[in-house]
């Protein structure tokens, strides 16, 4: 924090913006002028400008601006307007040599990413080869009464027949699980549980009651 005292601080100004200074007031007052309009036109100008320049602890000086204006012929005309075009397409294709190479990086990391998506689905492709079912249709016929018949081959793996796996099962030595006079149930104790009731019985409804609309056994 800057200390309060008794006399001002001034913070100098140096002479880049003292002649902004400058122009921006000859700006004003040439605005200011109808002599500067862009409806009038001049074929010869002759103009000085002059300043007073004093500072603090200098002299005061002035300061003598002489210049000339002249209309440019046609062809004067002409050349400075090819040299506006020439420069403003190298600048055009400047713009446009960046964005091509900016857009080509781009397609060069998306066609990596296809490759890798390729590749990917390529792995995919090998390990569910073999295991995919192929459906092949053919395509729809009239029969002679006017009906529409479809023709669908399914094309799968080929599966072992169940009862030859059980033949040869039952033919070797190889023994699975145990037979039911094997098995024993025991309850929470340890204890063996005698095997359930045959079901011969009919039904039967809360209470132990059998139903009066129920005739016969189930089957």
């Amino acid at each position: 924090m800057i200390p309060e005292t008794s006399a001002p601080v001034y913070s100098a100004i140096n002479g880049d913006e003292f002649k902004r200074k400058v122009l921006d007031d000859v700006r004003v007052y040439l605005d200011n002028d109808t002599r500067f309009k862009k409806a009038i036109a001049y074929h010869r100008l002759k103009y000085t400008v002059k300043l007073l320049f004093s500072a603090y602890g200098q002299p005061e000086e002035e300061i003598t601006v002489r210049g000339e204006a002249e209309a440019r012929t046609l062809a004067e005309e002409n050349r400075k307007l090819r040299d506006d075009a020439e420069a403003a397409e190298k600048e055009w294709r400047s713009r446009l040599e960046r964005k091509a190479s900016e857009y080509e990086q781009r397609i060069a990391a998306l066609q990596a990413e296809l490759l890798g998506s390729q590749a990917y689905n390529q792995e995919l492709q090998d390990e569910l080869r073999g295991r995919a079912v192929n459906v092949r249709s053919q395509p729809p016929r009239e029969s002679e009464d006017g009906a529409t018949e479809f023709s669908i081959t399914i094309d799968q793996p080929v599966m072992e027949e169940p009862g030859r796996v059980r033949a040869e099962l039952a033919a070797s030595e190889e023994r699975v699980g145990r037979a039911p006079g094997e098995a024993h149930s025991v309850n929470t104790e340890g204890k063996p549980v005698p095997p359930p009731e045959p079901a011969n019985r009919g039904a039967v409804v809360g209470g132990g009651q059998r139903p009066t609309n129920v005739v016969g056994r189930p089957r």
